[in-house]
């Protein structure tokens, strides 16, 4: 079954234009009377092609699917690292259920944003988030927020849960920590160089309780993959 997401819906139908038309007649060659799903507004619905033209794709809606959203809102906060990783980290974060992404520019960053290209990054981005998202049946996709530079400005992204991965911390394990009832998260992951004590200390100051992930050191890439599929572990399948 294909799935697509759509900004387009006339009473109950939806129209396939541009890349999802192209996707839908060019590559994966669908025909009058297949069933596809369109996700549009937040809703997966079952739908049916009933009209292909030289230029879109109609369908109709059969019926609302059940939501497959993560119950648990969850922000990840995570300083920006080379594009290939970062790239590979939107992709398995949206598998895996995150609902917002907030880039961070770290004082230990190796990588900097040019202020010219946010917008051609963040468009990017978010097609990079829409193809895992179709990949792996969600019905919506993260919302990505331009980078921030001024830890303050995470006052704004705070959750119900709010914690900041540190190697230097003997505080609380991410077990203990999930303990608790909570209907949104907020996590930050710090960048290659790692997030220096005075930059802990403003988190801190704010909200945001240090844990540990263990004892080895992991990868700025890694850290918030092993954060999300722990808080799925828990919230989730067990």
């Amino acid at each position: 079954m294909h799935y697509y997401f759509v900004d387009e819906k006339i009473n109950k139908q939806f129209i396939l234009k541009n890349a999802n038309f192209n996707h839908a007649v060019n590559v994966v060659n669908l025909k009058v009377g297949e069933q596809i799903v369109c996700n549009y507004n937040n809703q997966s619905f079952l739908s049916k092609i009933t009209l292909i033209s030289s230029e879109s794709v109609e369908v109709e809606i059969i019926k609302e699917l059940p939501s497959t959203e993560f119950k648990i809102r969850t922000t990840a906060i995570l300083g920006i690292i080379r594009e290939q990783k970062w790239d590979y980290v939107l992709q398995k974060l949206t598998e895996l259920g995150v609902g917002e992404i907030v880039p961070v520019v770290f004082k230990r960053s190796i990588v900097k944003i040019d202020p010219k290209s946010i917008e051609k990054k963040l468009a990017r981005w978010g097609k990079i988030c829409e193809d895992a998202a179709e990949q792996s049946h969600r019905s919506t996709t993260p919302i990505i927020h331009p980078p921030i530079s001024n830890l303050k400005a995470l006052e704004q992204y705070k959750s119900a849960l709010n914690l900041v991965a540190w190697e230097d911390t003997n505080e609380s394990s991410l077990k203990q920590a999930f303990k608790t009832d909570f209907d949104s998260i907020s996590f930050v992951i710090g960048p290659e160089g790692g997030i220096d004590s005075q930059e802990i200390k403003t988190l801190e100051a704010m909200g945001f309780k240090t844990i540990g992930l263990g004892k080895r050191i992991l990868r700025a890439e890694t850290a918030p993959i092993l954060l999300m599929s722990s808080l799925i572990y828990e919230k989730e399948l067990s």
